[in-house]
């Protein structure tokens, strides 16, 4: 009897244990979801712009709406991006008027620990010569538990060359480009083993009457490639990068059968062999010395004829390289970071020209007051215009650049450095990609001249400047003058706003042109932070 009450007495008490455990947490959730540990942080900007045309009737008010916020709830990463445009109008001195169409693009990436998704307008990158960092629209998924690694995506990516797109320009997309690849391997911090495939395909059901036009054709493409990278005794770094891509330049061209049909020609079974077909390889090696003096390495890099990945910028092609490269600083404000070498052209055998010449990339900086650089390494350059902000006719273009020269000193014209005075020059010379190819007989010359003037203060910045750029070919000389002001003004910690007045005086040949923008930037800054 005593042993039964004693027993029920106890059921009784752990329940009440039991409930009060359930209580208990209950609480604690409802206090966790009352005082959440929710963070953002990311900005909204608006932007609002109206162009005068002097002798054009293009499309003069654009506005443009971007937003990136950053959200975090207990170790759960979701960070968001959202642009929309309303499209503009490029003015060209010869030929029509492009119209830059309207986009409305949503990407979300939301991390939790080693897990990321990816929604909407993304980027990935899996290396030089298969999938570098272009954009895509559609899914993806990252993962990277302990020294795992693993990505992948499908979706539509935009077009890469020239050759693509009508009227000879990056701005409309005839065919739909579909495409997906996959990245995996084993990476640590002195270790990578990684492995790589990229395939995308034109739909040719998205042109109703491909006829309309007769110079773009439906492209296929699959790459595979490897990566190596291993340290040794801490300051020797080697690694290795191969590829082979195979690029169908005409999905109406005839197949080719294939007697094996999981062989190297289909790529595993991941391409369709066709006449149209090019098979290309690229490999690179690189060998380096780090320590805290500086760095020493070798590299050897080897690109076949017609290699092409439909995911990549990479041009260059036909050639193989061998450079040594150098970094260190001196009396520490002077940093020198160098490449030169050797290169030879036409290395398959078909090529009448097997030029070598040599090659160099050359940085210096003294402190923060001169910088200097050049280069006639060849490579991709997309937006050939894009460091001159005002120029608005054939401002979206491929070219291959060749050689490129920078030149920059500041000055500082008050003891506090809120006044501050920047002579720049920059030359570049490069041949236009026209249909996946260089066009090696048209030199493009571009020159830039500017002074600027910058004057700081804790609520405001005026920045006025005077360019004067001049481009030309061998039948062409196109001159622009281009003086520029623009204010920033900080209303409070989180709001700021951005006046710009520029004018232009463009003259190509006999033709000339005028142009005023005024343009309107407000800033929202977004912090919450509940912790």
């Amino acid at each position: 009897m005593i042993f039964g009450i004693a027993f029920l007495c106890n059921d009784i008490y752990s329940q009440d244990i039991s409930k009060k455990v359930i209580h208990d947490k209950i609480s604690n959730v409802k206090k966790q979801i009352k005082d959440d540990s929710l963070r953002l942080s990311g900005a909204v900007k608006v932007h609002a712009g109206y162009r005068i045309f002097s002798k054009n009737n293009a499309k003069p008010f654009e506005y443009k709406i971007s937003a990136n916020v950053n959200a975090s709830y207990r170790g759960l990463k979701i960070p968001i991006s959202y642009n929309f445009s309303n499209g503009r109008s490029l003015y060209r001195l010869s030929g029509p008027n492009l119209s830059i169409p309207k986009f409305n693009n949503l990407g979300v990436s939301p991390t939790y620990k080693w897990a990321k998704l990816h929604l909407g307008t993304r980027t990935m990158s899996f290396s030089r010569y298969t999938f570098d960092n272009l954009r895509f629209v559609g899914t993806g998924l990252e993962l990277a538990p302990k020294s795992f690694v693993l990505k992948s995506f499908n979706g539509k990516i935009f077009q890469s060359s020239l050759s693509d797109i009508q009227l000879a320009n990056n701005l409309t997309i005839p065919y739909k480009r579909k495409a997906w690849g996959v990245y995996t391997g084993y990476k640590t911090k002195t270790s990578e083993y990684t492995a790589m495939i990229f395939k995308a395909d034109d739909d040719i059901n998205s042109i109703i009457v491909p006829s309309l036009v007769p110079k773009v054709k439906p492209k296929a493409n699959t790459a595979v490639g490897i990566s190596i990278k291993q340290d040794f005794v801490e300051k020797i770094k080697v690694s290795y990068d191969w590829a082979v891509s195979a690029v169908t330049y005409d999905q109406f061209s005839q197949r080719i059968d294939i007697p094996t049909q999981r062989s190297f020609y289909n790529m595993l079974g991941f391409y369709v062999k066709k006449e149209s077909s090019r098979y290309a390889y690229a490999k690179k090696f690189s060998l380096a010395y780090d320590d805290a003096k500086g760095v020493i390495g070798f590299n050897y890099e080897s690109i076949n004829k017609d290699y092409r990945s439909l995911g990549s910028l990479l041009f260059d092609n036909n050639f193989k390289s061998y450079t040594v490269t150098f970094s260190k600083t001196f009396i520490e404000k002077l940093n020198i970071n160098s490449e030169v070498g050797l290169r030879q052209d036409g290395i398959n055998k078909e090529s009448f020209s097997k030029a070598k010449r040599w090659i160099g990339n050359v940085s210096t900086s003294y402190a923060l007051n001169l910088n200097a650089t050049y280069s006639n390494f060849r490579n991709t350059e997309k937006n050939y215009y894009q460091t001159i902000i005002s120029i608005n006719f054939d401002s979206v273009s491929i070219s291959l650049l060749n050689h490129n020269l920078n030149l920059m000193a500041n000055f500082g014209l008050d003891d506090d450095k809120k006044s501050v005075l920047t002579l720049m020059y920059s030359k570049q010379i490069s041949n236009r990609i026209q249909s996946d190819t260089v066009n090696t007989n048209s030199s493009l010359n571009n020159d830039l001249y500017s002074i600027n003037h910058s004057l700081t203060n804790d609520k405001f910045n005026i920045n006025s400047s005077i360019s004067l750029m001049t481009n030309s070919n061998e039948t062409l000389r196109t001159k622009a003058i281009m003086p520029n002001i623009s204010i920033s003004y900080a209303i409070n910690d989180k709001m700021d706003v951005k006046s710009n007045f520029l004018y232009n005086y463009i003259k190509s040949g006999a033709v000339s042109n005028k142009t005023m923008s005024i343009n309107q930037d407000f800033t929202y800054i977004i912090t919450k932070n509940n912790r």
